[in-house]
């Protein structure tokens, strides 16, 4: 069976990136920065749900917080997942896009 990112101990080049609508804040997420679309220059998955916002709202803006090469996909999940918990301790809920997640993870 072939190795895939989602493999936690895989090594790769991730990032950890914010979405904001209408300047709040939606969510957190890692994306493979192997995986770049040309047009907007951002990691292909932060590119899609970028996108795929702006169907419903306005003002969307996707960002790179921080590149992370060469880790494993744990390292950056556990990245991404301090940034949400900080958040979560600053103003008592998750981010509006990081709820879906988290009740998955609840199952």
């Amino acid at each position: 069976m072939a190795n895939h990112k989602n493999d936690n101990k895989l090594l790769g080049n991730f990032c950890v990136y914010d979405i904001h609508i209408e300047e709040e804040l939606y969510k957190y997420g890692k994306a493979d920065m192997d995986r770049v679309t040309q047009s907007s220059n951002l990691p292909t998955r932060l590119h899609q749900q970028v996108r795929k916002l702006q169907n419903d709202n306005e003002e969307v803006e996707g960002r790179v917080l921080v590149e992370l090469p060469n880790v494993t996909t744990e390292y950056a999940k556990d990245v991404e997942n301090e940034l949400i918990a900080e958040y979560l301790a600053i103003h008592g809920e998750l981010p509006k896009g990081n709820k879906r997640l988290n009740k998955k993870k609840q199952r």
